[in-house]
């Protein structure tokens, strides 16, 4: 990972450990002050005192030999002995990379140059006779910031324990499954400041768990937080090990395995872009394959998932209504309302008309467009099982609730279906307005039937004594005249 030249100050406010970063500070001044020996000096303690910090740490978690390490380190300083504190601190940088993996080999290599400078500039030490060692100011600097980036800025826990703690970590039961908290959880251990290796080789193993293993979907729930939290934490990185391993790993996936890939590619964003051709062709052919009545909610989720929406939308012009019924059971959404009022158009009886209105239509009322609209006043004209049925109001009433169509278009759409079926108007009553009723006044035919819902109507306040006036002396006036001229007398 690319680093720019850091400020000095700034790569003091990196170190964890509050004794670490005093002796670092120190290091600093001595550099500031051209002591560059003394640099180097308070550098290495700053790095010996850290490994004893870590090992505390490590030791308060469970580990075993980081107690037994500390323990001799304690002995060795009670007893005032020298030889065996020197030994100490000779090995302590082999055992912090080999037993504690708190540092890479290649960090090693670095801090053990920091090692024999440090002895250089502590012991008498002469280039010639006459000559001492000085160090330069660009050592000395080096030295400084590679303490820092490799050791006192990292936690404790590196390497193959840092990968088991995180997945222990995410494993549980009590992980979040939002990507906030998800972060918020991992802004406390090794992914804080960690190494690219250790990032790396964290998203590889959750990369295999989510593609190789089949699990349950709280389970899959905090992978994929983890994942997401991970690449908002560290995007480059993450997103590099996306490109380099996604492709492969889906690839060798056993076809059992492989609605795991689709479910991946959903729930992580923008990671399509990885997959290769072959990849990619293989991922579209088993999409097609998917069957909605067994895999319902991955269907839904492929309506918004861009690269493979298109065959999806394919696969619902053959869907069945108990299909259709399913999908919108999960999750209502515009996409099925076309196939649902095609089944409308030629339901063959009451009870499948009622079935497909309550069941299907009546919860895609939100997503009705005007064509929508005039599908289905035609529908009810056509179809007399559609048009007698007890689900046709039920539809209407949702339509006017959502309110999203344009009011002349809904005025319309009520004009029709109440005028073909008087049933149909006295079911959506409630929903009716003055407006309406001024219409239907001279459509409906019963005029017996009218005259008791707009007494309804007003005994429930749901129009003004005012507007019943209105709406009676329209009621006489026609009713009147068409008695007048079969030379009936009025039945009011």
């Amino acid at each position: 990972m690319e680093e720019r030249l850091v400020d000095l100050d700034e790569l003091v406010l990196r170190c964890r450990n509050d004794q670490a970063r005093s002796y670092i500070s120190e290091a600093v001044a001595c550099y500031r002050a051209g002591a560059f020996r003394s640099c180097i000096v308070a550098t290495w303690v700053a790095v010996v005192f850290d490994i004893l910090h870590k090992l505390d740490e490590l030791a308060l978690s469970g580990d075993k030999n980081a107690e037994i390490r500390r323990q001799a380190f304690d002995e060795i300083r009670r007893n005032a002995d020298i030889n065996q504190s020197l030994r100490f601190e000779n090995s302590i940088l082999e055992f912090a990379k080999k037993e504690f993996e708190l540092i890479s080999p290649v960090e090693y290599e670095d801090l053990q140059r920091l090692s024999k400078d440090r002895n250089r500039c502590a012991h008498p030490s002469m280039i010639a006779y006459d000559e001492i060692y000085q160090p330069t100011a660009e050592l000395a600097r080096y030295h400084l910031r590679n303490a820092i980036t490799h050791l006192l800025q990292q936690p404790p826990v590196q390497g193959k324990a840092a990968i088991e703690r995180l997945i222990r970590e995410v494993n549980s039961q009590y992980f979040p499954t939002d990507i906030d908290s998800a972060v918020k959880s991992f802004q406390q251990g090794p992914l804080v400041r960690p190494r690219e290796a250790l990032v790396r080789n964290f998203v590889v193993v959750l990369l295999k768990s989510l593609l190789e293993n089949n699990v349950s979907d709280p389970v899959n729930a905090r992978l994929f937080a983890a994942v997401e939290a991970t690449r908002r934490m560290h995007r480059s990185i993450v997103e590099n090990t996306f490109a380099e391993k996604l492709g492969d790993t889906i690839r060798n996936l056993t076809d059992n395995n492989f609605i795991n890939a689709v479910n991946f590619l959903v729930h992580i964003s923008d990671t399509w872009q990885y997959i290769a051709i072959d990849v990619r062709n293989k991922i579209e052919n088993f999409v097609k394959s998917v069957n909605i009545a067994t895999q319902p909610e991955l269907f839904v989720i492929l309506l918004d998932f861009e690269p493979l929406k298109q065959i999806a939308l394919s696969a619902l012009d053959k869907a069945s209504a108990d299909e259709i019924e399913i999908l919108t059971e999960i999750q209502p959404r515009a996409e099925y309302l076309d196939r649902a009022l095609e089944f409308y158009r030629v339901a063959s009886s009451y009870n499948n008309a009622n079935r497909l209105a309550d069941g299907i239509i009546t919860y895609l009322a939100p997503f009705f467009k005007s064509g929508h609209v005039d599908r289905l006043m035609t529908i009810a004209t056509e179809n007399s099982e559609v048009n007698g049925s007890f689900g046709l109001p039920h539809i209407l009433c949702k339509i006017i609730d959502a309110n999203k169509l344009p009011k002349q278009k809904i005025d319309e759409l009520v004009i029709r279906c109440c005028v073909t079926n008087t049933t149909t108007f006295i079911n959506i009553l409630d929903h009716l307005q003055f407006h309406h009723l001024e219409i239907l006044v001279d459509k409906i035919g019963d005029y017996s039937i009218f005259q008791r819902m707009m007494e309804k109507m007003r005994l429930s306040a749901q129009i003004t004594e005012e507007q019943f006036a209105i709406l009676m002396a329209r009621i006489t006036q026609t009713f009147m005249t068409e008695q007048t001229s079969k030379g009936e007398e009025l039945p009011f």
